[in-house]
């Protein structure tokens, strides 16, 4: 069985690379996951995530829309509390001899959404736990 398809090994590598590198890289594709591109596509959830983890990862979108339509989306992501950093370009330049940009996750109705979603708010969850007990305990 593959490693990361269980979702605990899943979330717990995902955990890990925030912890060691402080933010993480999140590709996310456009339509229909956070436009609503077919008529029972929401994207609420998906773009809720995002809004928390705003100030801790650098998202882009990776959309397979041809760049006659960058305008369009830059304009749709710009009416979104989300900082999306670019359009199919990656934060880190990984030459691997391919055009694949690299992320940590890759948010795609297509490609195992609901463990990102499930994962990056379970992992925000306790991150804010943390925080606020640091919080505290610098209080006192």
């Amino acid at each position: 069985m593959d490693t990361y398809a269980s979702y605990e090994n899943f979330k717990r590598r995902l955990e890990e690379e925030y912890k060691k590198y402080g933010e993480l890289i999140i590709a996310v594709d456009f339509d229909s996951t956070i436009f609503p591109y077919h008529e029972n596509t929401t994207c609420y959830e998906v773009i809720k995530v995002l809004e928390r983890w705003n100030d801790h990862a650098f998202m882009y979108i990776f959309t397979a829309r041809g760049e006659d339509k960058h305008e369009e989306i830059r304009d749709y992501c710009t009416n979104l509390d989300i900082n999306f950093m670019n359009i199919n370009e990656g934060h880190y330049t990984v030459d691997f001899g391919g055009r694949k940009p690299f992320y940590n996750l890759l948010l795609d109705d297509r490609a195992g959404l609901d463990f990102g979603i499930r994962a990056l708010n379970e992992i925000m969850d306790e991150l804010e736990e943390e925080w606020k007990c640091i919080t505290l305990t610098l209080r006192k």
